[in-house]
């Protein structure tokens, strides 16, 4: 059975065909590439070994040309002669860090104040009775509820800081 008498039609049987050659050609230019890869790696191995070998060579020869170091120089006969060294003393002490609070007195005016205040009652349950019963009457109805929770979101917490 020939490739003619198939019903493929011929464009297809021609990209086929273009395909082989195609995957052929590639083939062997991968063989050459392979053969003159290593040809260039070996070029650029020895290149570098003797720009190595150059550089190597021109630093020994900048080392060795180096002139004699000076002489080192003796002890001067009339030494430089330095400032009167400061005798060690004693450091002064520390300050005491550790202070006393003294409470200051209060004066009569002030003692009599703090009396009063002291004295003040405290909220009893009939004040906190009052609070509760306004907080009814805001709830009563739905325009004074509506009107409570946005003085809420208004005057509360952020939402970013509300805990979740």
């Amino acid at each position: 059975m020939y490739l003619a008498e198939l019903d493929i039609p011929p464009i297809v049987i021609y990209a086929l065909v273009a395909m082989v050659i195609a995957a052929i050609q590639k083939l062997s230019e991968m063989g050459k590439n392979k053969r003159g890869n290593q040809d260039a790696d070996d070029a650029a191995s020895s290149e570098f070994e003797d720009l190595y070998e150059e550089a190597r060579r021109e630093i020994n020869e900048q080392q060795t040309d180096l002139p004699e170091p000076p002489p080192l120089t003796t002890r001067r006969k009339n030494p430089v002669a330095l400032p009167p060294s400061r005798e060690t003393h004693a450091p002064p002490p520390l300050p005491n860090w550790q202070r006393t609070v003294t409470r200051p007195t209060l004066s009569r005016a002030e003692q009599a104040a703090l009396d009063r205040f002291q004295a003040q009652p405290t909220r009893n349950k009939r004040q906190s009775q009052s609070v509760n019963s306004r907080v009814r009457e805001l709830l009563s109805s739905p325009s004074s509820a509506r009107d409570a929770i946005v003085l809420s979101e208004i005057l509360g917490t952020p939402t970013s800081l509300k805990k979740a």
